[in-house]
């Protein structure tokens, strides 16, 4: 219910800006619940937005993209050895460039 309130406030808050596209992910938390197709089925009748489930590999590649768009403070970053931290609410890793 929480979720679903919040995702409607967040369509409302899109749709005061005018935005047009969006895409909606989803990442461990929901990957590894035993009754993730409820949720999503829920998520999606109740509040018409369909999340897409990022695989662990899919959601890092999403990551290091953010990071890499400052693309010389990432190069220079990396040289230089470097460990990235993420941590998420239902997972943790750790990457060494």
């Amino acid at each position: 219910d929480e979720m679903c309130r919040l995702l409607l406030k967040f369509k409302e808050i899109m749709s005061e800006y005018q935005v047009d596209g969006y895409k909606a992910y989803g990442t461990s938390a929901l990957r590894e619940a035993e009754n993730r197709e409820v949720v999503l089925d829920q998520i999606q009748v109740r509040t018409g937005i369909k999340i897409e489930i990022l695989s662990n590999s899919e959601q890092r590649f999403l990551c290091y993209k953010a990071i890499a768009a400052k693309e010389n403070e990432f190069n220079n970053m990396i040289q230089k050895g470097t460990a990235i931290a993420e941590v998420g609410s239902g997972s943790m890793q750790i990457s060494l460039f």
